[in-house]
Protein backbone atom coordinates (compact mmCIF):
# COMPACT_ATOMS: atom_id res chain seq x y z
CA UNK A 1 0.00 0.00 0.00
CA UNK A 2 2.87 2.53 0.80
CA UNK A 3 4.54 2.14 -2.87
CA UNK A 4 0.91 2.34 -4.42
CA UNK A 5 0.33 5.18 -1.86
CA UNK A 6 3.63 7.10 -2.62
CA UNK A 7 3.14 6.88 -6.59
CA UNK A 8 -0.43 8.34 -6.58
CA UNK A 9 1.05 11.26 -4.15
CA UNK A 10 3.93 12.16 -6.98
CA UNK A 11 1.38 12.33 -9.41
CA UNK A 12 -0.71 15.18 -7.54
CA UNK A 13 1.11 18.24 -7.14
CA UNK A 14 -1.03 19.81 -4.23
CA UNK A 15 -0.60 16.53 -2.48
CA UNK A 16 3.30 15.96 -2.72
CA UNK A 17 4.17 18.61 0.14
CA UNK A 18 1.72 16.10 2.72
CA UNK A 19 3.32 13.85 5.09
CA UNK A 20 0.77 11.05 5.52
CA UNK A 21 0.55 8.41 8.81
CA UNK A 22 -2.42 6.44 8.75
CA UNK A 23 -3.05 3.86 12.10
CA UNK A 24 -5.18 1.25 11.30
CA UNK A 25 -7.46 -0.30 14.30
CA UNK A 26 -5.87 -3.88 13.19
CA UNK A 27 -6.81 -4.89 9.29
CA UNK A 28 -5.83 -2.95 6.55
CA UNK A 29 -7.83 -2.41 3.40
CA UNK A 30 -7.19 -5.48 0.64
CA UNK A 31 -5.00 -4.46 -2.43
CA UNK A 32 -7.86 -4.52 -4.89
CA UNK A 33 -9.14 -1.59 -2.16
CA UNK A 34 -5.64 0.54 -2.24
CA UNK A 35 -6.84 2.42 -4.84
CA UNK A 36 -10.13 3.44 -3.46
CA UNK A 37 -9.02 3.85 0.27
CA UNK A 38 -5.73 6.11 -0.59
CA UNK A 39 -8.11 8.25 -3.11
CA UNK A 40 -10.54 8.82 -0.24
CA UNK A 41 -7.45 9.93 1.88
CA UNK A 42 -6.52 12.14 -0.76
CA UNK A 43 -9.56 13.73 -0.94
CA UNK A 44 -9.54 14.39 2.95
CA UNK A 45 -6.29 15.73 2.85
CA UNK A 46 -7.50 17.99 -0.32
CA UNK A 47 -10.41 19.41 2.17
CA UNK A 48 -8.07 19.87 5.38
CA UNK A 49 -4.96 20.87 3.59
CA UNK A 50 -5.77 24.98 4.79
CA UNK A 51 -5.40 23.35 8.68
CA UNK A 52 -2.48 21.72 7.64
CA UNK A 53 0.75 22.63 9.51
CA UNK A 54 5.06 21.39 9.76
CA UNK A 55 3.43 20.06 12.96
CA UNK A 56 1.53 16.93 13.12
CA UNK A 57 -2.23 17.07 13.22
CA UNK A 58 -4.25 13.81 14.29
CA UNK A 59 -7.94 13.48 12.52
CA UNK A 60 -10.44 10.47 13.25
CA UNK A 61 -11.74 9.35 10.39
CA UNK A 62 -15.73 10.45 10.54
CA UNK A 63 -18.43 7.87 9.10
CA UNK A 64 -18.34 10.19 5.94
CA UNK A 65 -15.34 8.78 4.80
CA UNK A 66 -15.89 5.21 4.69
CA UNK A 67 -12.93 3.11 3.92
CA UNK A 68 -11.05 5.47 6.67
CA UNK A 69 -13.41 4.91 9.27
CA UNK A 70 -13.59 1.17 8.65
CA UNK A 71 -9.97 0.89 8.92
CA UNK A 72 -8.16 3.47 10.33
CA UNK A 73 -7.87 4.79 14.08
CA UNK A 74 -6.74 7.64 13.50
CA UNK A 75 -4.47 9.98 10.25
CA UNK A 76 -1.71 12.11 11.13
CA UNK A 77 -0.73 14.69 8.84
CA UNK A 78 1.33 17.82 8.14
CA UNK A 79 3.27 19.07 6.02
CA UNK A 80 7.22 18.43 4.76
CA UNK A 81 9.16 19.11 2.23
CA UNK A 82 10.23 15.19 2.49
CA UNK A 83 6.76 14.20 2.80
CA UNK A 84 5.74 10.29 2.74
CA UNK A 85 3.49 8.31 3.35
CA UNK A 86 3.61 5.83 6.61
CA UNK A 87 1.12 3.43 8.51
CA UNK A 88 1.89 1.42 11.83
CA UNK A 89 1.88 -1.85 10.00
CA UNK A 90 4.62 -2.02 7.81
CA UNK A 91 3.89 -5.85 6.56
CA UNK A 92 0.74 -5.38 4.20
CA UNK A 93 -2.64 -7.24 4.27
CA UNK A 94 -3.11 -10.28 5.69
CA UNK A 95 -5.92 -12.54 5.56
CA UNK A 96 -9.10 -13.02 8.03
CA UNK A 97 -9.62 -16.24 8.22
CA UNK A 98 -12.69 -15.79 5.26
CA UNK A 99 -10.68 -13.99 3.38
CA UNK A 100 -8.19 -16.31 3.54
CA UNK A 101 -7.37 -19.39 1.28
CA UNK A 102 -8.74 -21.70 3.26
CA UNK A 103 -12.82 -22.23 2.10
CA UNK A 104 -10.53 -22.76 -0.68
CA UNK A 105 -8.16 -24.65 0.25
CA UNK A 106 -10.96 -27.31 1.62
CA UNK A 107 -12.76 -26.97 -1.14
CA UNK A 108 -10.02 -28.25 -3.56
CA UNK A 109 -8.95 -31.03 -1.14
CA UNK A 110 -12.40 -32.27 -0.95
CA UNK A 111 -12.27 -33.23 -4.46
CA UNK A 112 -9.23 -35.61 -3.44
CA UNK A 113 -10.01 -39.17 -3.53
CA UNK A 114 -8.44 -40.49 0.10
CA UNK A 115 -8.27 -44.25 0.92
CA UNK A 116 -10.83 -45.28 3.68
CA UNK A 117 -10.25 -44.19 7.25
CA UNK A 118 -12.55 -44.08 10.34
CA UNK A 119 -12.23 -40.15 10.05
CA UNK A 120 -10.51 -37.99 7.66
CA UNK A 121 -8.83 -34.83 8.45
CA UNK A 122 -7.31 -31.64 7.04
CA UNK A 123 -4.73 -29.61 8.61
CA UNK A 124 -3.82 -26.26 6.91
CA UNK A 125 -0.50 -24.75 7.84
CA UNK A 126 -0.30 -20.62 6.64
CA UNK A 127 3.27 -19.67 6.04
CA UNK A 128 5.51 -17.40 7.57
CA UNK A 129 5.10 -14.92 4.95
CA UNK A 130 2.80 -12.25 5.22
CA UNK A 131 0.85 -13.41 2.05
CA UNK A 132 0.40 -16.78 3.63
CA UNK A 133 -0.77 -15.69 7.06
CA UNK A 134 -4.43 -15.86 8.41
CA UNK A 135 -5.09 -13.18 11.38
CA UNK A 136 -7.82 -13.81 13.46
CA UNK A 137 -8.83 -10.70 15.53
CA UNK A 138 -11.31 -12.02 17.49
CA UNK A 139 -10.32 -15.80 17.85
CA UNK A 140 -12.91 -18.66 17.25
CA UNK A 141 -15.40 -15.80 16.26
CA UNK A 142 -13.39 -14.86 13.08
CA UNK A 143 -13.22 -18.58 11.75
CA UNK A 144 -17.23 -18.86 12.23
CA UNK A 145 -17.60 -16.82 9.52
CA UNK A 146 -16.19 -19.28 7.23
CA UNK A 147 -19.26 -21.61 5.75
CA UNK A 148 -19.92 -24.44 3.95
CA UNK A 149 -17.54 -26.54 5.52
CA UNK A 150 -20.19 -29.25 6.53
CA UNK A 151 -20.11 -30.12 2.22
CA UNK A 152 -16.68 -31.05 2.94
CA UNK A 153 -15.23 -34.65 3.18
CA UNK A 154 -13.66 -34.23 6.32
CA UNK A 155 -14.40 -34.58 10.02
CA UNK A 156 -11.68 -32.31 11.19
CA UNK A 157 -9.87 -29.65 9.56
CA UNK A 158 -7.20 -27.74 11.57
CA UNK A 159 -5.86 -25.02 11.00
CA UNK A 160 -2.48 -23.73 12.15
CA UNK A 161 -2.34 -19.81 12.33
CA UNK A 162 0.81 -17.27 14.19
CA UNK A 163 -1.22 -17.29 16.74
CA UNK A 164 -2.34 -20.61 17.48
CA UNK A 165 -4.05 -23.49 16.41
CA UNK A 166 -7.82 -23.51 15.42
CA UNK A 167 -10.09 -26.77 15.24
CA UNK A 168 -14.11 -27.33 12.98
CA UNK A 169 -15.23 -30.68 13.98
CA UNK A 170 -18.21 -32.07 11.72
CA UNK A 171 -19.42 -33.28 14.56
CA UNK A 172 -20.10 -29.82 16.63
CA UNK A 173 -20.45 -27.69 13.49
CA UNK A 174 -18.13 -25.21 15.25
CA UNK A 175 -14.46 -24.52 15.91
CA UNK A 176 -12.42 -24.29 18.86
CA UNK A 177 -9.35 -23.15 19.49
CA UNK A 178 -6.44 -25.79 21.38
Amino acid sequence: MKAAAQEFWSQHDDLRAVNVGVTFKGRVPRPRDYRAFIEEVAAFVRQHSGELQQKNKNFFPSASSPLMHRYLAQLVLRTDSHAEWYSNFSGGWVARPNDSKIPDTVKDKSKKKFRPTNELWLVIDRGPHMSEMTLELDGVEDFRSIVGLDRSKFDRIFVLTYTGTYEWARTTDDWRQL
